[in-house]
Order: C-alpha cells, then structure tokens, then sequence
C-alpha cells in the first residue's frame, strides 16, 4: 500500500486525496509511516487556486485522471521518478514555472502539453535533458526540442543542431516569430497547433517530414517557406490549420512560387496551394493549371465554389466542408472529393468524371451530397454512369443553358 497525504486533505486508505485546499507551498512526502508515496489520486488538486507551489517527490511514478485540472500555481516541481500521466491530469494548468526533474520526453505527450508556463528549469545533474534561455527544454545532445514555454512572447530562433521538434513542442506558444533551423528534419504531430500565435514560422530547407495536423489549431499568420520538397502540397500539413493568410517564397526557390497569395509550381502548372485565410465566394483556377494537388484548397474555409478551366487534368482530393458547388472541365480525367458535406451542386464537363461517378470511387463522393448535377449536353448518353441514372431523376428542361439536369 502506499499513500499520498497532507495537512488539510482526506485521505483514503489507498492514499488518495479527495480534496485539498493549500495556501502556500505543498510538498508531498516520499513516504508516509514508512510506506512509500507512489501515486497522485485522480482530482486530487482539481481547481485549487491558492497554491503557491508544489514540489512532486522522486517517488511518485503516477499522476491519476484529472489530478491538477484547472489549478493556477506559480511553480511546479516535478521528481525524476514520473513516468504515467493519466488523462487530463494537467488540464488548463496555468503556473510560471515548471521544475522538470524528470529525465524523459513527458511533457511533449498529449496528457502534459497542457501545461502552460513561461519558464522552465532541470536539476544541473540531469543526464538527458536542459533548459536553453529558461524557455526551451531540449535533449542533451540539443537535436530535439521536446517543450517550449507557452507563456513566453518573444522571438524564438531554433539553433541549427536541431533536428526534431517533438509532438506538441511548441503547443499554444505566444512566441511572436519561430524560425526552424537550417538543420531541423522531423516536426511532430501538434508542434504549432493549440492557438500558436507567433506572426510567422519559417520553414527552411532541410524539413523532410511535418506530422499530420501538426499546425492544428494554430493561429499562425505567415508561412515563410525556403525549402523545394513537397511538405507544402502535402494535406497533413495543412490539415485543421486555416488561420494562414500568407506564404512567402523566394525568388530562389527553383520548384515553387506564389502569386496572389496562390503558390504554384514554377512553371505555374500545378496548382500547389490557396493560401487559406485568404478567398471567399467563387474561386476560378488559373488558365495556365494543368493540376490541383491533394492540399491545394484544404483550410480554405470561405471558398464556396471552385470552378476548373478546361486545361485542367487532374484535381487533387478535395476535403473541403465550406464546398457548395464545382464545376469539372472538359479535360479533367482524375478528381477525388472528401468530406464535403455542403456540396450540393456539379457541373460536368468531362465525359471522363461523368462515366466514373458511382459509390465505389473517389470521383462519386462528390454524388454523395449533392442534390443537383448539370451535364455538358454534347456528352453522350452512354457515357452518364448509371448510378446518376439510378440515384438522380432526369429533368424535362433545365435552367442552365447547354446542360442536361439532373436531381435528386
């Protein structure tokens, strides 16, 4: 059996505390009559507001389901012994000072990075992590950034030995400007998402792999892009992120441009990427584009229509909830839709797309949703696939000139 215990809580014989109401400084013992101290019991310091410190012992392995949800203390010290964080055991916990003792990567993992704090320090003896400028805690071989103070609000200028940034490192940051150096790889899942506000990140040239919502929820501004791999067409790098109302490339970069907040590729033949925060209503792709890519309107919240011209050939998968209507080019041999649940009109084109719309492929979930499809007229009958025959009634007349109509 052990305990956790102290002056004006209720314990259990499990040692939980059911409550706990401190005005200053906690320390929670190692033991108790002997018995060691090995857990934190769920809810333990739940809402506490006059906490003023407090020090978790080397023996404690577990924090329990919800254990400091919602507290606001000015420092948290945490034992090298930890190694399980339940669920929201630091929900919306709000401290100045994080004391990490701990030799592993805990406070990158989902049930931590709700930590918010402005400064953060290890133990001189700690054999696998350290603290840069009290705000960054890092691997001792400084290549991964595994937490940066989500409180601190100035510049943070990554050092070119870094090579990952960890999930959630930089989680809800108020850092005005991020610059990743020149030697960063790998970013995890969430690093800039939770509301990260800096005016702009820069992503430079040896970025080879960007998690999957890896800027989830962020509010990032400005993407200032100096690399030439495709992360940026990747959907994983856009996906849950539409608060960017800007790229920057330079002029250098010998596979990407942009052009009124639209980046293409440099002969501006494909479509790479609608800067999201940035075109409402109708969207008509460019007469140069050949080719949309799987990201290039994913996060483009207020885009309701896009319409493809006839020298389109292929449309990347589009997941795009906003999405009301599209029109398919005569051209267009390939298209993919996903989670756009709006889509309520279709306006064909391509005899191609016509004949491959039915519920076992990526062009038919377009027919999923919408309620009204036009079909260019000179397509011949034999080329309408069936399931529209099936699923869509045939309109005597039609209200658009030069198309059949059908409806559902």
């Amino acid at each position: 059996v052990s305990y956790m215990i102290g002056d004006g809580s209720t314990t259990h014989r499990n040692g939980f505390i059911n409550a706990v109401n401190y005005k200053s400084a906690l320390v929670i013992p190692n033991d108790h009559n002997g018995k060691p101290v090995t857990k934190i019991g769920q809810y333990a310091f739940k809402g506490s507001e006059r906490l003023a410190k407090i020090i978790i012992p080397d023996n404690v392995t577990i924090i329990g389901l919800h254990a400091f949800n919602s507290i606001n203390v000015n420092t948290i010290e945490i034992g090298k012994g930890l190694n399980n964080i339940q669920q929201y055991a630091f929900w919306g916990v709000n401290c100045n000072k994080i004391i990490w003792n701990n030799e592993t990567k805990l406070l990158s993992s989902d049930e931590a990075s709700s930590i918010y704090f402005a400064e953060i320090e290890v133990n001189s003896d700690n054999t696998a992590l350290k603290v840069k400028d009290k705000v960054v805690l890092c691997t001792i071989d400084g290549k991964s950034i595994v937490r940066v103070a989500a409180k601190y609000t100035g510049e943070i200028i990554i050092d070119d030995i870094v090579e990952t940034i960890e999930k959630s490192a930089f989680l809800g940051s108020k850092a005005k400007k991020i610059v990743l150096g020149k030697n960063v790889k790998n970013i995890g899942q969430g690093s800039f998402g939770g509301g990260a506000l800096a005016d702009s990140i820069t992503i430079n040239e040896n970025v080879s792999s960007v998690a999957n919502g890896a800027f989830w929820g962020s509010a990032i501004k400005k993407i200032i892009y100096n690399n030439e791999k495709n992360i940026i067409e990747n959907s994983d790098f856009w996906n849950g992120y539409s608060s960017c109302n800007s790229i920057e490339i330079n002029s250098q970069n010998k596979v990407y441009k942009v052009v009124d907040n639209v980046v293409y590729s440099k002969n501006g033949e494909r479509l790479v990427k609608v800067v999201p925060n940035t075109y409402s209503g109708e969207y008509i792709v460019n007469s140069e584009v050949k080719e949309t890519t799987d990201a290039a309107f994913t996060g483009c919240t207020g885009i309701t229509s896009i319409i493809t011209n006839e020298g389109v050939t292929t449309i990347g998968r589009i997941n795009l909830d906003s999405l009301e209507s599209i029109k398919i080019g005569a051209n267009v041999t390939s298209c993919g839709f996903w989670g756009c649940s709006k889509l309520k009109t279709i306006i064909l084109d391509s005899a191609t797309i016509t004949n491959s719309i039915s519920s076992a492929t990526a062009a038919g979930r377009i027919a999923e949703y919408a309620t009204t499809i036009y079909i260019k007229n000179t397509i011949p009958d034999s080329s309408i696939n069936n399931y529209i025959k099936t699923n869509y009634t045939l309109n005597d007349t039609s209200d658009k000139t030069g198309y059949i109509k059908y409806t559902k």
